[in-house]
């Protein structure tokens, strides 16, 4: 091969790989996890915008459904809020911020027990918002041993239970 040739074809797979990099540093994701760092900067947004100031995010992120959602924990040393975003389009759905059981209206409570889950055996329990701060619902996380999830729509009282959650909280 003519040494001029083989010089310019390696020139241009240096040049060509250097702009591959540089237009993936863009996209960053952070720690793994396949978000982008503009989806948690949505999120980050929606916190601040909610009252949420000073959460930062745990490391602790689970992804599912189609489209893919992200759920990505924040916490301030006392308490913890999940973000549950659209992975790609950085659209918040929900905030899902930890409530301690008494402070759970009754009649959420009651629904909740129609479900047959031992909400006691929970290890985290939610007040979902939506994106504009209108409460949804409440959700009764990691509950029984096959870490059971219930969720009670505040309106309507319906009650959906998640068996074999995938997205148990690691902590």
């Amino acid at each position: 091969m003519n040494p001029k040739t083989l010089l310019l074809a390696s020139t241009i797979v240096v040049v060509g790989g250097l702009g591959v990099a540089c237009s993936q540093s863009a996209t960053k994701t952070d720690a793994g996890t396949g978000v982008s760092a503009s989806v948690y900067e949505s999120a980050n947004k929606a916190l601040d915008s909610s009252g949420f100031s000073g959460f930062k995010p745990t490391g602790e992120v689970h992804i599912s459904g189609t489209p893919a959602v992200a759920e990505i924990v924040f916490g301030n040393g006392t308490k913890t809020v999940e973000v549950d975003i659209e992975k790609d389009s950085g659209k918040v759905l929900k905030i899902e911020e930890e409530v301690e059981f008494a402070s759970i209206p009754d009649k959420i409570v009651e629904a909740a027990k129609t479900s047959g889950v031992d909400l006691s055996t929970c290890g985290i329990y939610q007040a979902a918002k939506s994106a504009s701060g209108d409460l949804e619902g409440y959700e009764f996380d990691d509950c029984e041993i096959t870490k059971k999830d219930v969720d009670v729509n505040a309106e309507s009282l319906k009650v959906d239970v998640e068996s074999n959650d995938a997205t148990t909280r690691d902590g």
